[in-house]
């Protein structure tokens, strides 16, 4: 594999330090390292492939959806911590889209070619984070989210995709609810709630009865992460509601399709 590239000096590449910088290099990282040694099991036929996506973007992309597992990804990292500002997800892409410019001029050898993986994953990482579609007007939080009966046929398939798609339209109302100005009224606005509509129902519920035996286990798991120096009076009654219910032993029926409540939404 390493007769595909030259020797020569490295390319540092030095990131803006936008938020979501530091969160984005992580997550790319993994699969940069998938992706090279997936390469090192590649069919003789495949290298005109691997020799194109040096200097084509589309066939890096395509590379990059078959040697790694990218489509998995959890974006939550980033999006919380891109956080409110609604450019932050365009200047990342501008970044990384001109660094991909830049190392295609570059003399490739094995670092720049990993660097260049790198910005092509980063790209489709920001891409999926932020339903920026290529070729789209505008992207990011601000952005009018519309899914095709096509696309939502296929995230009613696959559960763990729907999920993802709402987790990502939920974090998408918060960033928007948390600008100067919001207008509940607006185009991009009402546009996410009919969308968050459609994708959750076609939510597959899943009913389950609590168990006796499993009082302490759910009791931990209601505790979990609770922050009670934060809570708000409303917060913490219906918290004391549910344990004592647990407690009790009440039988209660779980929808496991059902996601929590945005509390960020306040």
């Amino acid at each position: 594999m390493t007769n595909l590239f030259t020797n020569g000096a490295t390319t540092n590449s030095n990131s803006r330090a936008l938020n979501g910088t530091s969160e984005l290099n992580s997550l790319a990282a993994t699969y940069v390292n998938e992706f090279m040694n997936a390469l090192n099991d590649i069919d003789d036929d495949r290298m005109e492939a691997v020799e194109a996506s040096k200097t084509d973007n589309s066939e890096m992309d395509k590379l990059v959806q078959e040697l790694t597992d990218v489509a998995d990804v959890d974006t939550t990292s980033l999006v919380d911590a891109v956080g409110t500002d609604e450019h932050t997800p365009n200047k990342l892409l501008a970044s990384v889209q001109s660094k991909r410019s830049r190392l295609k001029g570059k003399e490739m050898t094995i670092d720049n070619y990993k660097s260049l993986v790198h910005a092509a994953i980063s790209e489709y990482i920001l891409r999926e984070a932020f339903d920026m579609k290529k070729n789209a007007a505008r992207g990011g939080a601000g952005s009018v989210v519309t899914y095709s009966d096509e696309e939502i046929q296929a995230l009613a398939a696959d559960q763990e995709a729907l999920k993802k798609a709402i987790r990502n339209i939920q974090s998408r109302k918060c960033i928007m609810k948390g600008k100067v100005g919001f207008d509940e009224n607006s185009e991009q606005w009402l546009a996410l709630l009919e969308a968050e509509e459609k994708l959750k129902a076609q939510r597959v519920s899943t009913r389950v009865v609590r168990q006796a035996d499993t009082t302490k286990q759910d009791v931990q798991a209601a505790l979990e992460g609770v922050d009670f120096g934060s809570l708000k009076k409303d917060e913490l009654k219906s918290l004391l509601e549910n344990i004592a219910g647990i407690v009790n032993d009440e039988p209660t029926d779980i929808d496991e399709a059902e996601e929590p409540t945005e509390t960020t939404e306040e």
